[in-house]
C-alpha cells in the first residue's frame, strides 16, 4: 500500500487588525486563514511515515545488524529488530509501487536505543532517499 496524505498540523483562524491608517482607526477587523505547518505522510503497509527532504547529499547506508552493534542484546531490542524485518519483508512481497528497498540496518545506537535505516530505489535502480525508524518518529526522506 503506498499512499500520500496531506496533514494540515495547525490551522487557525485569526483575526488581524489590517492597515490602520487606511481605515482611519476605527478598527476593522477581517478573519484570515493562517495555516502555520502542512506535513506530508506516506503508508508503507500499515506504517505511517513522515515524508522530508534530505539536507544532505543521499549516500549508500552501511550494513550493520543488531548483532555487529551489541555484543548480547536484550531480548527486547531483538524483538524489535525482528518486528521491522518481518515488516520490510512483507513490504518487499507486497510492494505494487515502483520503488524498491534495501536491507534493514542499524544507523545508529547507544547503550539503550538504536536507530534503524532502509534504502530506497527507483525503477531504474537509482537511490532517492531512506526510510528511517526510531523510538519515537518514522520518516521518509528524499532527494
Amino acid at each position: 500500500m503506498f499512499t500520500i496524505c496531506l496533514h494540515f498540523v495547525h490551522t487557525l483562524f485569526t483575526t488581524d487588525r489590517y492597515n490602520v491608517l487606511k481605515d482611519k482607526g476605527k478598527g476593522y477587523s477581517k478573519r484570515v486563514l493562517k495555516v502555520y505547518s502542512m506535513k506530508q505522510y506516506i503508508k508503507l503497509n500499515s506504517e505511517t511515515f513522515e515524508v522530508k527532504k534530505l539536507k544532505y547529499e543521499p549516500e549508500y547506508l552501511d550494513y550493520k545488524t543488531l548483532e555487529d552493534c551489541y555484543a548480547n542484546p536484550s531480548k527486547i531490542k531483538r524483538v524489535i529488530y525482528n518486528d521491522w524485518l518481518e515488516w520490510l519483508d512483507e513490504l518487499k512481497l507486497d510492494n505494487p509501487t515502483d520503488y524498491e528497498f534495501g536491507c534493514l540496518t542499524v544507523l545508529s545506537y547507544n547503550v539503550s536505543i538504536f536507530t534503524l535505516g532502509v534504502e530506497v530505489y527507483n525503477k531504474l535502480g537509482e537511490l532517492i532517499g531512506h526510510l528511517y525508524i526510531t523510538k519515537t518518529r518514522q520518516e521518509f526522506c528524499t532527494i
